[in-house]
């Protein structure tokens, strides 16, 4: 009975491990001990045999294999912070005698090679540097 103890064990540390690491190696290791334990418990083995080992290293290697690819592959990639504008188009409004985007409601310096750009013009936005903006019309 301790051996199915010691497995369920290995099963709890991997799977705390995981939670503390968040890089996805950690839980195919938990998910095999308790497969392990689980087989210990029917077969009532009360040493660690090859059998034991080779379906513990079998589901780790196949699980730390495919299970970061899996989930990796379903999470999406949100553009954040000024490189959600990135693309958009936006009206130019004076203040203080330079020209701004307004983006949002919100007023925002401009850079740009275009020497004819006007208020009232619509722009869009190429790139950017800090709070400035790249424009192109």
């Amino acid at each position: 009975m301790s051996l199915l103890y010691f497995w369920i064990a290995v099963g709890i540390i991997f799977l705390i491990v995981e939670i503390l690491t968040t890089s996805f190696y950690g839980l195919p290791l938990s998910i095999a001990g308790f497969v392990v334990a689980i087989y210990v418990w029917l077969t009532g083995d009360v040493s660690i045999t090859l059998l034991q080992a080779l379906i513990f290293v079998l589901i780790a290697s196949f699980g730390a294999f495919t299970m970061p690819r899996w989930i990796s592959r379903k999470i999406s990639i949100h553009k954040q912070g000024m490189d959600i504008y990135i693309g958009k188009k936006g009206k130019l409004k004076k203040s203080n005698s330079e020209l701004k985007v307004e983006l949002d409601g919100v007023l925002y310096r401009i850079d740009t090679e275009d020497e004819n750009l006007k208020e009232g013009d619509t722009v869009r936005i190429t790139a950017h540097a800090w709070s400035v903006f790249t424009v192109e019309k």
